[in-house]
């Protein structure tokens, strides 16, 4: 027999109106869980997950990168008024002359001593400093695993040239060196982020944006 309370309620009802909420509950988490989950790999594989900081490991597959310091560059076109001097011919530099061999070899046209100058007027140039570790044997490594792109989404490919030419690491073997984007100068004022693309992953480095830029 069902004893009922004053209220008209029954204690059987209550108590399946408690396990029906209890369940229910169970539910919208479970469903929240696997929401966020699939929520954080959509982030990871298109580029949306958070950004890593300066000096920070990052690896993905048999590589880690990480930023060691970056810089913006800024051509100051009258510094580099030489006058007269523009008739007089400089000896070629045969250790450019070298680089740009190699770099001709590897498919660059760009040549060395384009990557060391300085910007085009109306444009600052990022240099930012890499190192990169290798955890595996033949890890294969190129300036095109890199581009810029701002909180507005606009992007920049990196510059070719300079000591940065596609290598292959060894299992232990490292590498430090510079990949470079010549932005236009009001750009150069968004914070920015260095993507760094190593097969289907994408890994974000943040970066912040000249304090010279208008």
């Amino acid at each position: 027999m069902t004893v009922t309370s004053h209220g008209g309620h029954t204690s059987g009802a209550v108590g399946n109106r408690h396990a029906g909420r209890g369940i229910f509950a169970i539910a919208s988490l479970a469903t929240l869980a696997a929401f966020a989950g699939l929520v954080l790999v959509a982030l990871m594989l298109f580029g949306g997950g958070p950004a890593i900081g300066l000096q920070t490991e990052a690896s993905a597959g048999e590589l880690s990168v990480w930023v060691d310091r970056y810089e913006w560059l800024e051509h100051d076109h009258d510094a580099h008024d030489h006058g007269d001097d523009e008739d007089e011919e400089s000896e070629p530099d045969p250790t450019s002359q070298a680089l740009d061999e190699i770099r001709a070899n590897a498919g660059f046209a760009m040549p060395s001593r384009m990557m060391p100058g300085t910007p085009d007027e109306g444009f600052q140039r990022l240099q930012v400093n890499l190192n990169v570790l290798s955890q595996g044997a033949a890890q294969p490594i190129s300036p095109d695993d890199f581009r810029l792109e701002s909180t507005e989404g606009k992007t920049w490919p990196s510059l070719l040239g300079g000591t940065f030419v596609p290598t292959s690491l060894d299992t232990g073997q490292a590498l430090s060196t510079v990949v470079a984007f010549d932005v236009p100068y009001d750009d150069a004022a968004l914070d920015m982020f260095l993507i760094w693309t190593n097969g289907v992953e994408e890994l974000r480095f943040s970066l912040n944006g000249s304090t010279h830029a208008h």
